[in-house]
């Protein structure tokens, strides 16, 4: 019965674990139980069996026989405890929760339920994670879209690379790992702003799809008792952030408890003044389309204060963040590469596609810059793991000419400063920015710990605790700026990046602790092979060596003791 209890266990954890998370976290899972919970349930089985007194004892009226069997149930007990500590580790685990039974607008691109994620404590302190994941820009590339991850939530069965601040492992984020985390998947095409309905067959609900989530929040898991939320997202899930923050706010206005409401937005700012290397303004293009009542009508949510300020010609400007920046009201903080990997490659490497086109943009579509920004690719092309890693690690490899980073720095980088250092949001009080210069999109939500993309692509990239401008981490940033007050000058919490090297004799990074650094830049099997190399080099040398002064004093070479 000890051991059919066991397998019972085992067999519950795997089927639920395998429901839960994956075939990966099954094995995961079933490995830690495998490795700690039998040794010591086998131990204390032994114990038992040690401590078993002769069977001729055990009788119903003998004192040997009352203790052994006190014993003797502690065994099913213990089994039946961990079984339920493990049920209440699930319980408190992350869940999919289906938006589209409470509002049956609440769907993707393709018809498919709005969901979110949720990862709740009994804290009061929030953290909303809109998910991130470029945008479509035109009806043939929202279909396109519609059939992979961040078009449907068919393949929404875990959250999407919730790590770095969004991360509920407290060993890898102290921080922010004790919050309420939540993340609303992202599957309509424009960052949660759209609102156009149903268009040639697909659903642009991207708004709905927040709305509901809001009101879940608030009716099932206790947001409405918040004292402290913190809005958030990567990519166009940063766009999203800094886009729908004031319905946010608005929808969180009737919490009389709340005190804190702040915006981080990691990697969200995708400049429209900047044009490619022709002169073009393709991605400003891209998006004007994307926003119209032709595609997702985002147009429809944007902002007041700005669309008034830059009149109706350039209302579309206020649907992306760069262009809300200016008037955004909120205690914010950004996290950007001044030389972001997406940034430069779709929009600074970038060349136009027809609207009736497939393919979602042409990213570095210059032949000659590609070893400097990377290879030519339509994303649409890309798996979510190709998606990560591209923009994630190609900067190991890069090599820029002397001209290609002059470039860089003169008309890109320069003119990413001048979008957010113009705008006098920029030094608000209350307001921060850590603008690195690896050459890394969305580099803060990399802690290492990003299993799918590490185990398809052997990462283990932590550039969330190692990449530093002064001494100072994003991961220390984020904190320092989340615990300061409304008041705290932004030039306390602000931390500009250094300028890349035109030199072509090594890396143009200038930051030692970006991936890329001439000095980091070797892969760890590069590495071993140059160790492997040099041991062998030293016993090729140390052969030839004792074979030299053997066979040399034939031919009259004599050499002396010392």
């Amino acid at each position: 019965p000890y051991f059919f209890a066991l397998l019972l266990f085992f067999v519950f954890i795997h089927i639920q674990s395998l429901i839960i998370s994956g075939a990966l976290f099954c094995v995961l899972s079933v490995s830690l139980y495998l490795s700690i919970y039998l040794p010591f349930a086998l131990v204390f089985f032994f114990f038992l069996m040690i401590r078993r007194p002769p069977r001729s004892t055990l009788s119903s009226s003998s004192a040997a026989s009352d203790v052994y069997k006190r014993q003797h149930h502690l065994f099913p007990w213990l089994a039946s405890l961990l079984l339920l500590r493990h049920t209440a580790m699930a319980a408190w685990a992350s869940s999919a929760v289906d938006l589209h039974i409470t509002n049956s607008t609440a769907i993707c691109l393709d018809g498919t339920p709005g969901k979110m994620w949720l990862s709740t404590s009994s804290s009061t302190k929030w953290m909303i994670v809109l998910e991130g994941g470029g945008w479509c820009y035109s009806l043939a590339d929202c279909y396109v879209r519609s059939l992979g991850p961040v078009g449907t939530s068919h393949f929404y069965t875990a959250p999407q690379n919730m790590n770095g601040p969004f991360d509920p492992n407290c060993d890898v984020n102290p921080k922010f790992c004790d919050y309420n985390i939540v993340q609303v998947h992202y599957c309509d095409g424009y960052s949660f702003m759209s609102d156009k309905g149903e268009n040639s067959g697909l659903y642009f609900y991207g708004r709905t799809i927040l709305q509901t989530a809001l009101s879940v929040l608030k009716s099932t898991y206790n947001l409405d008792k918040a004292t402290d939320v913190l809005l958030s997202g990567c990519s166009a899930g940063g766009t999203a952030a800094i886009l729908n923050a004031d319905y946010v706010h608005t929808e969180l206005a009737s919490i009389t408890t709340l005190s804190t409401f702040k915006v981080l937005s990691l990697s969200g700012i995708f400049p429209i003044t900047i044009a490619n290397i022709d002169g073009d303004y393709v991605f400003a293009d891209q998006i004007e389309v994307a926003v119209s009542s032709l595609v997702s009508n985002a147009i429809s949510n944007i902002d007041s204060t700005c669309a008034d300020a830059l009149g109706s010609t350039d209302s579309w400007k206020c649907a992306t963040a760069a262009g809300l920046y200016p008037y955004f009201q909120y205690p914010l903080m950004i996290v950007n590469s001044v030389y972001d990997k997406f940034s430069s490659s779709c929009i600074f490497g970038a060349k136009a596609v027809a609207t009736t086109s497939t393919d979602n943009g042409n990213c570095s579509a210059f032949s000659s810059w590609e070893p400097c920004l990377g290879p030519n690719t339509n994303l649409n092309a890309l798996s979510p793991f190709d998606t990560y890693s591209y923009f994630s690690v190609f900067a190991v490899n890069q090599s820029c000419s002397v001209n290609q980073v002059s470039q860089m720095n003169s008309q890109w980088r320069a003119g990413f400063m001048n979008v957010v250092q113009s705008a006098d949001t920029f030094t608000k009080a209350g307001n921060a920015a850590f603008l690195h210069s690896c050459f890394l999109h969305c580099g803060s939500v990399w802690n290492g710990s990003n299993t799918g993309v590490n185990t398809a692509r052997t990462l283990t990239v932590d550039t969330y605790n190692t990449i530093a401008i002064d001494d100072t981490t994003i991961y220390g940033a984020i904190g320092t700026w989340w615990d300061s007050d409304t008041t705290t000058p932004a030039s306390e919490n602000t931390y500009l990046s250094c300028e890349w090297w035109p030199e072509e004799y090594k890396s143009s990074q200038c930051n030692p602790s970006c991936p890329g650094y001439p000095y980091n830049s070797y892969s760890t099997a590069r590495k071993v092979g140059i160790a492997v190399a040099a041991v062998i080099g030293v016993l090729v040398a140390g052969s030839l060596g004792g074979l030299i002064s053997k066979f040399l004093p034939k031919y009259g070479w004599t050499h002396s003791p010392t």
